[in-house]
């Protein structure tokens, strides 16, 4: 719903911005296409330096003083077009909605739809000269049906086909590969969900004797290891990526996100001196409920119920476990040739690990503070 701190004066946004992200909504209804976009606060801060004060914080006002440049630059990085013709997007409303805990500025469109068009084009390219991580979350939906896209510096436009008065409602896997791609990015750039993931694989080639790391005899062992440990952090994250996205439970990011910085830093902490005992996959499927959790962060914003999250949830989830499995093939050789030597058992999983592990701590006080 609308903020109350639509009031003038009242403060709209702090600048604790993790992801940066935006919503992209189109519904074709009655031969009118409404749109609807969403722009974090935090981001349009960062192109247009909306916090005129310098306080830390943006004002109703100060959002509504610089709203013309704001439009100006999104008719200039954002395009629709019908069968490859432009649409004239018009004059946008500018509310302000909390979305996922966040402030964003939202834009609402409304103009007229031809009939008889074939195909939508979306054409987003917004903030990817300041923020090559931004991402744009696009849902197109017509008769009922939603479609769904991701957009990124490598793809910035997508094609929604348009239903005919003949045609009927069909799945969506056209934006499927969209969300594999996503899926692994987000394992890769998601650092804390990285950095957990190695931590645990760290002493997959080494076991602990009389108070020391040793390497392991052999590959297989080593390998047996990794399995048990990906394996539990893949079921467990899947688990709660699927209930989360589905809406069934919901956990506060402000919760999930020191949670999941806990995580990197216990994991970290028992590479120095382990305490788990050979019961790293039990830790991996442990925490790795939580960061199941933070996954789902990426699909919630579409807002999709049933069978139009399917094709999403599935190929982003094939997504993650892509990236993690590159990861995995690229540290398992690496680690296995180099774990009797002092570089790995004192370099890599002694001060590595303990670097990890002061970095996981601050960034636990910094989402402590930012909630």
């Amino acid at each position: 719903m609308v903020l109350a701190v639509l009031l003038a004066g009242g403060s709209l946004q702090t600048f604790a911005h993790q992801a940066s992200d935006a919503y992209l909504s189109l519904t074709a209804t009655n031969g009118r296409l409404q749109i609807r976009l969403d722009m974090a606060i935090a981001d349009l801060h960062a192109l247009l330096d909306v916090d005129d004060d310098v306080d830390g914080r943006v004002t109703w006002g100060e959002l509504k003083a610089h709203q013309e440049d704001a439009a100006s630059y999104i008719r200039s990085n954002f395009w629709v077009r019908l069968d490859g013709q432009p649409l004239d997007l018009g004059v946008f409303d500018l509310l302000v909605e909390e979305r996922a805990e966040e402030a964003f500025a939202v834009w609402l469109g409304d103009l007229p739809l031809q009939e008889g068009g074939r195909e939508l084009e979306v054409d987003y390219r917004c903030l990817f000269e300041v923020d090559a991580l931004h991402r744009a979350f696009v849902k197109f939906e017509q008769s009922g049906t939603p479609s769904t896209a991701m957009l990124g510096p490598s793809q910035t436009t997508h094609r929604f086909a348009l239903l005919q008065s003949d045609s009927s409602p069909s799945a969506n896997t056209q934006g499927a590969t969209g969300f594999v791609r996503e899926g692994i990015w987000h394992i890769w750039t998601g650092y804390d969900h990285m950095l957990f993931l190695l931590a645990l694989l760290l002493p997959a080639v080494m076991v602990w004797k009389e108070g020391r790391w040793e390497g392991v005899a052999n590959l297989q062992q080593a390998f047996l290891e990794v399995v048990k440990t990906v394996t539990a952090f893949t079921a467990s994250h899947s688990i709660t990526l699927t209930i989360a996205s589905m809406g069934w439970v919901t956990i506060s990011a402000k919760l999930v996100e020191p949670v999941i910085a806990m995580s990197v830093a216990l994991a970290a902490a028992n590479n120095i001196r382990p305490f788990f005992h050979g019961k790293g996959w039990l830790v991996a499927f442990a925490f790795g409920l939580i960061h199941g959790f933070g996954f789902a962060s990426v699909l919630q914003g579409f807002e999709l119920e049933g069978r139009a999250l399917l094709w999403p949830l599935v190929a982003f989830n094939l997504g993650v476990e892509a990236g993690q499995l590159i990861i995995v093939l690229a540290f398992l050789p690496l680690a296995f040739t180099f774990r009797q030597t002092s570089f790995y058992r004192q370099g890599a999983l002694g001060f590595g690990s303990a670097g990890v592990c002061v970095l996981a701590l601050l960034w636990f006080l910094e989402r402590v503070r930012g909630s």
